[in-house]
């Protein structure tokens, strides 16, 4: 058995055919008046989890329910928010979450208003699909990078870029140089592998034995 391991060349088609398009799920807040630590419990007694919106004209503090907020966070695809607080709607990415320490519990939420023609820094999911020709020939696939950092406009951003890896032989990569997508500038080093098929001891094994 031959193993290549060549760099691989670029493996990814168009990228306009490979992105998945940002679902929007629109939740309804409400604006927090008192910041302290008696009303912090007293929304947590009701179920609510403490927000903030930030990168438009003004920060804004306000709550939403743990059920309106589990498609954001309990996910493996980038969402968009619209988010209605009062007669005010926004429209936001989540950008952090905090998680209580003991009990895994969602205590707090940061949102980025999305402006238009403002860019914003964010990590997108990475998606693999197919089966590597490599992995068929006795390799292992791992995945380097589950995510990718990027900044761009909000008409750019996208749920998840997939990455079809059938064409993968032993030895090669998918790196963050293959990745060239419009309007969007990847912050990750290029060099960076983001899926590899790795070269087993039973494919080295076969190997030794064909070779003898």
């Amino acid at each position: 058995m031959h193993m290549n391991t060549n760099p691989s060349p670029l493996y990814l088609y168009k990228l306009q055919n490979r992105l998945i398009d940002m679902k929007t799920i629109e939740i309804n807040g409400t604006a927090r008046e008192d910041l302290g630590t008696k009303s912090a419990k007293a929304n947590k007694n009701q179920g609510l989890i403490p927000c903030v919106l930030y990168g438009g004209k003004e920060n804004l503090h306000f709550t939403l329910s743990k059920q309106a907020v589990k498609p954001l966070v309990y996910t493996a695809t980038l969402h968009k928010a619209q988010i209605t607080i009062g007669d005010k709607s926004y429209e936001a990415i989540v950008k952090d979450f905090q998680f209580h320490p003991l009990t895994d519990e969602l205590t707090h939420l940061d949102f980025q208003e999305l402006v238009p023609g403002k860019q914003v820094l964010i990590d997108i999911p990475i998606k693999i699909k197919g089966t590597a020709k490599g992995v068929k020939m006795g390799g292992k696939l791992m995945e380097k990078m589950r995510y990718v950092r990027v900044k761009c406009t909000p008409e750019h951003l996208v749920g998840n870029i997939e990455i079809n890896v059938k064409k993968l032989a032993i030895g090669q990569s998918v790196r963050v140089r293959d990745i060239d997508l419009e309007g969007i500038q990847v912050m990750d080093p290029e060099s960076n592998p983001i899926v590899t098929v790795i070269v087993t001891r039973a494919a080295k094994a076969a190997a030794s034995v064909e070779e003898g």
